[in-house]
């Protein structure tokens, strides 16, 4: 099986499921998050914060097995995330997310421009990455949350 970004599970491996509705619009990146896949945005909070104000995600599903694919439409459906805030000659937080092919690599084990001790995503430990907390909380540990 080839290793990377596309890859597939391989046969017997549990596949995720597939969710219909989503009981808020950011959810999506909330699932995508959980799985470990996160970006960063502009703002002016100090690393030495800690993430408050926060939604409860405890009872949200946690995937295994996201698919690269699957989180770039998740972040395209968010208009203001790739549209608006991270493509052109000057993205948000110097992370550029023009191009479906390269912004895993941008984001994926990617310090924050904002602080380089936090992770964009950190893989396996979504709590600890900021994407998680830009959609989540209300005043991540750095920046502002995301629109």
């Amino acid at each position: 099986m080839a290793a990377g970004p596309h890859a597939r599970a391989e046969a017997g491996t549990p596949q995720r499921a597939r969710r219909t509705s989503s009981p808020h619009p950011g959810w999506k990146l909330v699932y995508a998050t959980a799985a470990g896949l996160m970006l960063s945005c502009a703002g002016g909070a100090t690393a030495a914060e800690v993430p408050a104000d926060c939604d409860n995600i405890n009872g949200m599903p946690i995937f295994q097995n996201v698919l690269w694919d699957d989180v770039w439409t998740a972040l395209d459906e968010q208009a203001s995330c790739t549209q608006n805030c991270h493509t052109g000659s000057a993205p948000s937080a110097e992370l550029d997310l023009s191009s479906r092919m390269f912004s895993i690599y941008f984001l994926v084990g990617q310090p924050s421009s904002q602080d380089p001790d936090v992770l964009r995503v950190d893989p396996g430990n979504p709590k600890q990455s900021l994407l998680l907390q830009k959609v989540n909380c209300n005043r991540p540990s750095v920046g502002e949350r995301m629109p």
